[in-house]
């Protein structure tokens, strides 16, 4: 894989993220329409960004909009239409001063090739996690570690252990 040379800061380089900063906050809903922006350092190599999407299997090229700069940096923006429960996107950059004349920018970085839809961002209809899941804990239980019953198995079982079948009903526990 070639990659470009290394940045001399983060800040040099081109910068999308899922963020409020970047996009506005789902949860989105089908032929929702959603400004996306990216963050390019002011610089004379970039020409034009552009937004790519894929609808129906087909790549679609979008001019993005200049929406502000400062001096240091441009912000851009361009509007994706959610048409699938996983919209996905990412950024070209014109870039005459780099090999082949443009860049690419998705979720793992700023590639000089052209790229795989795998690191895409991604927009999704998915409801958003329940509040209590951020302040909770989560295990995961492997009944089996606990007192395996396969016929492999010579251990004997301990004494709290209750012999059943993997699908019959759980015994109610006493009062």
């Amino acid at each position: 894989m070639t990659q470009p040379p290394p940045a001399r800061h983060l800040l040099d380089q081109p910068h999308h993220d899922g963020s409020s900063v970047y996009v506005k906050p789902g949860p989105y809903t089908l032929d929702d329409v959603v400004p996306v922006r990216l963050r390019v350092p002011t610089s004379p190599g970039v020409r034009d960004v552009w937004l790519r999407t894929v609808r129906d299997g087909e790549p679609r090229m979008e001019r993005t909009r200049l929406d502000r700069s400062n001096g240091h940096e441009d912000i851009y923006v361009a509007d994706v239409l959610v048409h699938n429960t996983s919209t996905p996107y990412r950024f070209l950059l014109d870039r005459p001063d780099a090999p082949g004349g443009y860049s690419w920018l998705n979720g793992s970085g700023v590639w000089q090739r052209d790229i795989a839809d795998a690191h895409d961002f991604r927009l999704l209809t998915a409801p958003p996690p329940p509040a209590w899941l951020n302040a909770g804990t989560v295990y995961q239980v492997f009944p089996d570690r606990f007192a395996r019953s396969t016929s492999a198995d010579t251990r004997p079982l301990p004494s709290w252990a209750v012999p059943a079948e993997w699908g019959s009903t759980p015994a109610p526990l006493p009062p």
